[in-house]
């Protein structure tokens, strides 16, 4: 990006508190001159009568970089009034269309440049042809389904993006599908922070990874607070469905311990179910689930609820009715989302602030996210 030019962040509904507390971080820096307000009426968001997506773009963008912060949370029907998150729905298939638009739009209003800020990116979880169980059959097979990943990379490329930030893919090499430059977020360094909040010593706490695929990111936040790691081995009988067997591989006994759970997504609820009763099986004490992505479909907060887990989340995704659930805390992520706009904005090295805690500290204790 040519730093040159004047800066602007969009919004949608479902954003809009985000970019102002991003803006408000971002205002104070003396080297974001070229800041403009933020406007959280410069994206209008429609449905025409037979629900098709109307865009507008109300402001001048021409010749601006602009940073559109999007949110997975839409309106489904014509818009009368102010919306609120109560007349919003998690749309994944909406949200894509949308933002498409709002890039073409922008393109067509002659912005200078492009960043997509997707703080939850939808179909991730598609990024090859998937093997599943066919339960007719009774045997594994490969699919005939869709790349969805990389049909959504080239859709939103085309339609104008330059730059795409994101947090915690549901696999990293998502960015291959990119041919612009990929920021991947973590929340590793928040999830570390929280629990530095709570204890002074980690003696009894572990960190556990609810299958193979989240043990990296549960590695490094074990390593980041110094405390101990296990892996839950089970079965995927299905896509989202799991066996209720399983054990834990760990190099410490699980009984009485404070058990953290990481993962990137909590969509019906399963997979964290069923790790708390393998982990209980194990005499654990208190189980929280540190997660990246509050889909929460159906019903899952009432599910996650019974099940007397606590879910410390990040505000990817709004929550609603939030003030019924006070087994749920919510991160706000607006901090990082603003420094990673601001090291792009001048230069700075990104990526090893999310990955050195030690690094992360020290730049909160100069001001960072403030």
């Amino acid at each position: 990006m040519d730093h040159e030019h004047e800066i602007m962040l969009l919004a949608d509904y479902a954003s809009k508190d985000m970019a102002s507390n991003i803006y408000h971080i971002l205002s104070t820096r003396e080297d974001m001159k070229h800041l403009i307000p933020f406007n959280p009426d410069a994206i209008y968001i429609n449905r025409f009568a037979n629900r098709e997506i109307d865009v507008d773009i109300k402001v001048n963008v021409r010749n601006k970089e602009v940073f559109v912060i999007k949110s997975s949370f839409t309106i489904e029907k014509e818009k009368k009034g102010c919306v609120t998150l109560d007349d919003m729905v998690y749309g994944p298939n909406s949200m894509m269309v949308e933002l498409a638009l709002i890039n073409d739009a922008l393109v067509r209003a002659s912005a200078y440049d492009i960043a997509n800020i997707l703080p939850h990116m939808p179909y991730q979880r598609q990024d090859r042809r998937a093997i599943r169980y066919d339960r007719e059959d009774q045997k594994w097979r490969k699919t005939r389904s869709s790349v969805s990943t990389r049909v959504m990379a080239e859709n939103l490329q085309n339609s104008g993006a330059k730059r795409m930030i994101t947090f915690d893919p549901h696999f990293k090499q998502i960015e291959g599908f990119y041919k612009i430059p990929f920021d991947s977020l973590t929340s590793t360094v928040l999830f570390a922070e929280y629990l530095d909040s709570l204890y002074t010593t980690k003696e009894n706490i572990c960190i556990i990874a609810p299958d193979v695929g989240a043990a990296e990111n549960a590695s490094i936040l074990a390593d980041m607070v110094n405390a101990p790691l296990g892996i839950i081995r089970k079965k995927r009988l299905a896509p989202g469905v799991l066996s209720e067997s399983g054990d834990v591989v760990t190099d410490v006994d699980l009984k009485d311990r404070d058990i953290y759970i990481l993962d990137d997504i909590v969509d019906g609820g399963g997979t964290l179910i069923n790790a708390s009763k393998i982990l209980r099986k194990n005499g654990a004490g208190s189980i929280t689930a540190c997660i990246s992505h509050p889909i929460l479909s159906g019903n899952a907060k009432e599910k996650i609820k019974a099940a007397e887990l606590n879910l410390v989340t990040l505000n990817t995704i709004p929550i609603q009715d939030l003030e019924n659930y006070p087994n749920i805390t919510v991160i706000n992520i607006a901090p990082l989302i603003a420094e990673a706009i601001y090291s792009i904005c001048t230069d700075r090295e990104l990526s090893s602030l999310f990955y050195d805690y030690k690094k992360y500290k020290e730049r909160k204790l100069q001001g960072f996210g403030q």
